[in-house]
Parts: structure tokens; sequence; C-alpha cells
């Protein structure tokens, strides 16, 4: 079993919830919670305990708050569903103050200053840039950090060694979301992105899972580790080390690419209502949990009893007999599920010069995880936006 290296980042996040639940900073205010992010349960529990009310939750994400509305997802921070700005801060009210529970403060205050909205009526339990810049100072020299290209080379390696097993095994396997969609537009990598994201049908997944060993790689899942942070597997280069910050803990792991399952969901709808439930359930109890991490028996016993549910939920409904597949199991119901007739014929698309399978109609899989996925993003947005420091042990 293996055991990875976490520590906390988020160790100054209670003291100042505390100090601002206590320091009469909300007293005859309207609390509006910015962002429906994993901390914002953390932010609305405590605020609650302090004897305050929250007036409302606002999502800048206008798509995400309409599937709430519609009974397609749950919310994350499991008290209040989350409102648009406009219907929020529309007309200005000098009596609201806005506590943020977003990673990106910086477009927060851009958004709310369109409102008229100050930061004096703002408040940052927790400043998350700098906890993300502090955090990302590498543990070696600058000289031995991969850079983005070398980055891409490494991944790219395990890419094909990935669909090497698959093809010797006859596994059905498919380059997947911003790999696909740089394979489709770029016959390669997109320029800017720094991951690689493929799927497989859970039964191929299982049979990968439980049957993959290579001297130099290996799989990090829920079940061959006892602290793994993510419900699909990642197939690591044990030979290289990734420092991967993610609020509210970093961990080490190594150089990977994101192995993701297809899984069959329900086509009856009552079933429907009460999966998503379930999936829902699960993501939030495993972010409550990754929230409080601690190297403790008390905590792999919870862990382990949290994974094994998304595991279940996994094969609940056999992929080759339900209409619809999808991978939600992170919660992302609303853009994960696809009609399960569209993985039954594949193709093969280039990327970096090699052949790989894709879906035949890729083209409605893009569509619906990117709209007009073919017309690129504003420059402003080309950036990587994940946050490791890579390098060779």
């Amino acid at each position: 079993m293996h055991k990875l290296k976490i520590r906390n980042i988020n160790d100054n996040f209670y003291k100042n919830l505390e100090r601002i639940t206590s320091d009469g900073t909300l007293d005859d205010k309207k609390i509006v919670i910015y962002g429906d992010y994993r901390t914002s349960e953390h932010i609305i529990s405590a605020i609650i305990k302090g004897g305050y009310n929250i007036y409302a939750v606002v999502d800048p994400n206008n798509q995400r708050v309409k599937s709430i509305k519609d009974g397609i997802v749950s919310s994350f921070n499991g008290y209040i569903d989350p409102k648009t700005l406009d219907e929020v801060l529309v007309p200005y009210n000098e009596s609201i103050i806005i506590i943020l529970a977003t990673r990106e403060p910086n477009k927060a205050y851009k958004r709310l200053e369109r409102y008229n909205y100050g930061r004096e009526q703002i408040v940052e339990v927790e400043d998350f840039e700098e906890v993300y810049e502090l955090a990302s100072i590498p543990e070696v020299s600058i000289d031995r950090l991969y850079t983005l290209e070398d980055l891409k080379r490494k991944e790219y390696e395990i890419m094909c060694i990935w669909d090497d097993y698959c093809n010797e095994h006859d596994l059905r396997h498919y380059l997947a979301y911003g790999t696909l969609l740089g394979a489709v537009r770029h016959k390669g990598f997109i320029p800017w992105d720094d991951d690689v994201d493929v799927v497989m049908p859970v039964k191929d997944y299982i049979k990968f899972v439980e049957g993959f060993s290579h001297p130099d790689y290996e799989l990090y899942n829920n079940l061959s580790c006892d602290n793994y942070y993510h419900f699909h597997s990642r197939l690591v280069d044990k030979n290289t080390v990734l420092e991967d910050v993610k609020y509210p803990f970093k961990a080490k792991l190594g150089v990977n690419i994101d192995v993701f399952p297809l899984c069959g969901f329900p086509d009856d709808k009552e079933d429907v209502d009460l999966f998503t439930k379930e999936i829902m359930n699960n993501t939030k109890d495993w972010d409550n949990l990754w929230f409080r991490y601690e190297d403790s028996d008390e905590w792999r016993h919870r862990y382990r009893e949290v994974a094994d549910r998304v595991n279940s939920s996994m094969v609940k409904f056999d992929y080759d007999s339900v209409e619809r597949v999808g991978n939600y199991l992170t919660g992302h119901i609303e853009n994960r599920v696809y009609p399960r007739e569209i993985f039954d014929d594949k193709c093969m698309v280039e990327f970096n010069g090699r052949m790989f399978p894709a879906i035949k109609d890729y083209d409605k899989q893009l569509s619906i995880d990117y709209g007009d996925y073919i017309e690129l993003p504003p420059v402003e947005e080309r950036i990587c936006k994940h946050t490791f420091i890579a390098y060779n042990k």
C-alpha cells in the first residue's frame, strides 16, 4: 500500500474564521458568500455557529447555478443553493458584506467592482493566491525543475506506456477532454496545457487497475494508496517527483497522466435523482475529509469508508446496458455524461506524430465538453491552470 507525503497548507483558515466571527466585522450586515467552492461549507458553518445568518450564496458561474436550480447537481456548500450575482447584488446594497470562498480573489474583486462593491465590503478568509505562491516554492534548486516542454515530453512517454498496455491486453481506451481537444485542434498538446486526460469504460478500467505492472511506472488510486486524493487513477513515472499544490494541502507524487473510468449512468428519472444525490454526497464527504487531512488511523478509516462508497458507485449501473455513461464521480454531472452509443466506435487521431484511439464521434463529445471547441480562447486565458512543480529524483 502506497503512502503519499502530504502536508496541510490551510493552518490560518480556521484562525481567520474565528477572528471574523468574533470581532464585530459581521454585525448588522447582510452576509453574502461568494463562490460555491469547497471552502464555502466551512465558512458558512463557522458563521452560523458564531450566531449570524447567511443572506445568500452567490456563484459567478451562471450555468452551474442553473444546473443546481434544475436539480442536475447539488451545491458544494451543503447549506444554501447559490444564486447568480445579478439576483443578489442588484441593486447595490450598502449593508451587504461579501466573504470570498474562491481560489481566484482577484477575479472576484474585478467582477464585484462592476456591481459597485469595493474592497471595504469584501472579506478574504484566506489569501488563497498567497498560500498557493508560498506552497509552490520548490523543494529543490530551480535548475532541476522541468520546463513545460520537459513536462509534456514525460507525460507523452507515459501516454505511450498506457496505450501500449491497453493495446496488448485488448482494453478499450480513448483520449479525452483537453488531450482529445489538443489532438483534434493541434495534433498534440494544447500549447499552454500541462496535463493528459484519458478515459476507459469502467470494466476495462478495472482490468487496467488490477493488471498493470511496470518497473518504471505505477498506478496510484484509492485502492493502492491509503491517502490518495482523487477518485480516478494516475499513472505515475516512479523516477520523477511532482509537488502538487491542491488547497488545502500539498502532496508529492510523480509526473503522471489522469486515467478516468467511464461509468454507467441510470436511465430511469427516479434512479437519476437518487444516484445524483449519492454522487454529490460522496463528493461533499470527500472534500470535507481532505479539508481536515491528518496522518491518523481514524482519518484513514474515514478515508476508506468514503473511497469504498465511490468504488461501489462506479459499477452500480452496467456500462454496456445503459443509454448514458460518463466520468461524473467528481460531481461534475452537468458536463460529464454522454450518450453511450458515441463510445461504440472508435477512430485514430494524431498526437505528437503517433496515432491514438478516440471515439469516432469526437465532435459530439468535444461539443458537449467545450461548445465551439475549434475557436481558440482569448489570449489572456491561454495559461496553464495547474499548480504543480516537477523534476527528476
